[in-house]
């Protein structure tokens, strides 16, 4: 139930709604007819047939005749013919027999089983769908027939009343069919009505994941139609701040080398001492300007290449001196092939850094390529990780050089992998140091 959307929910409490009318129902109707007719398997009642039976034996030929008018109404109509209404119940031309329920007639009635009997489908309703079941659901279409003394046959046959049955079935049936018919249009119905929500929710998730905005054209309801364009101008907004930033820490990063440059020269008059401790200060600044510049950069690059993500793997364990341990699968991507080498650079060499050693592994599925990369070293809390990847944020206090980085390094590795529309998790590896996990979509179309 978690699982299922808006409409899928609707839908099931619509059909669960239905089947339980419907099942309730159908459970008084069968109660009621069981109360009425209980041992009874057939109308006219086998005790019935046997006192007709009798009746018409006794009866000289005008007796019978009101006999037969006497019985005859409009539910059940009464003749007498005389020869068999079948020569031979297995070969009679467009009449089903029914052996199974003469057999249980004769059972119920040693009258009965005395005589000849016979219990079949007749021509007309036996040449429709599915005979035998429709007349368990209605016995009017059963006819039955009994052998009287002289040699002729009594021939009992229900009659269709007016207004209770529709198509051959009886009304409560075609009433049941014509609700789930109903019921299947409602749930189409509901299906379509909330199309604009399921298109609306892929594009938030599209949107979260690019910041790019693409306008949805309102559909629906009319309350739909104002969430969806409320959705438009808020993913434009979002988009134009989103854009602002990344424009003013690229403008930021670009415009701080001139001064830099220009205050390198400058440090020439001063002593060397000052000039070393200077110049390391001002490398420390460049360096942060270079981190931001590429973070902001990773906003602005297209993701419109095929990358072979374990051929990207091997290099990166390649050049760090680690072993890649890949599983075998297609391991094709579409993206930015110098950010995800950047993003997965920086994750090898924070493991590095702070553990000294590093295990890689790559593991392709039909969906999924997940990459992790663990290392034995202090780990992060659970508390910190999510304030970690967001940028300039560092596990130490300090932004000192020699405890730690500009705190941009995870933050861009998250917001590469975002890009490319995976995620990128932060764990406990079982030595107890950190493992990040990534997950990247398969590209089935390269």
């Amino acid at each position: 139930m978690n699982r299922l959307g808006l409409a899928g929910r609707l839908i099931l409490l619509l059909a669960v709604g239905l089947f339980s009318v419907q099942a309730l129902t159908a459970i008084a109707y069968l109660a009621e007819r069981r109360e009425e007719a209980a041992g009874r398997p057939f109308l006219p009642f086998p005790d019935q047939i046997e006192a007709m039976v009798a009746l018409f034996d006794a009866a000289g030929p005008a007796e019978r005749e009101l006999l037969q008018r006497a019985f005859t109404d409009s539910e059940v109509e009464v003749r007498l013919e005389s020869e068999a209404p079948q020569s031979d119940e297995s070969t009679a031309a467009g009449d089903l027999a029914l052996p199974g329920l003469a057999e249980r007639l004769r059972a119920y009635s040693e009258v009965l089983g005395a005589r000849g009997l016979q219990v079949a489908i007749p021509a007309p309703e036996a040449a429709g769908p599915l005979p035998r079941l429709r007349a368990v659901l209605n016995p009017g279409r059963v006819r039955i027939a009994v052998g009287l003394g002289d040699g002729s046959w009594l021939v009992l046959q229900r009659q269709r009343v007016a207004g209770l049955a529709l198509a051959g079935l009886p009304l409560g049936m075609v009433s049941a069919i014509l609700g789930f018919g109903v019921a299947g249009l409602a749930m189409l119905a509901v299906w379509r009505e909330t199309r604009p929500l399921r298109r609306l929710s892929a594009a938030a998730t599209a949107f979260g994941r690019s910041l790019r905005p693409v306008p949805m054209a309102p559909a629906g309801a009319p309350d739909l139609r104002r969430l969806i364009e409320a959705f438009n101008g808020m993913q434009a907004r979002i988009a134009r701040l989103d854009r602002s930033r990344t424009d003013m820490i690229a403008a930021f990063a670009h415009d701080v080398r001139t001064p830099l440059t220009r205050l390198r020269l400058r440090l020439r008059k001063l002593e060397p001492a000052l000039q070393d401790a200077a110049g390391r200060d001002i490398d420390e600044i460049a360096r942060v300007s270079d981190e931001a510049f590429r973070f902001a950069a990773a906003d602005l690059a297209a993701l419109d290449r095929q990358v072979d993500l374990r051929a990207l793997l091997a290099d990166l364990a390649a050049e760090a001196g680690i072993a890649l341990q890949s599983g075998p699968g297609r391991t094709v991507l579409t993206g930015n092939p110098e950010l995800l080498r950047r993003a997965f650079a920086n994750l090898i060499g924070n493991a590095l850094q702070y553990a000294g050693s590093c295990r890689l592994a790559l593991v392709p599925s039909p969906q999924l390529l997940t990459v992790t990369v663990e290392d034995d070293g202090p780990g992060i809390p659970p508390e910190d990780r999510a304030r970690l990847l967001e940028p300039f944020e560092r596990g130490e206090g300090s932004r000192n050089r020699a405890t730690g980085g500009s705190g941009l390094g995870l933050a861009l590795a998250a917001r590469i992998v975002l890009r490319h529309g995976g995620t990128l998790e932060l764990g406990d590896a079982l030595s107890g140091g950190l493992r990040v996990t990534v997950r990247l979509p398969v590209d089935h179309a390269a």
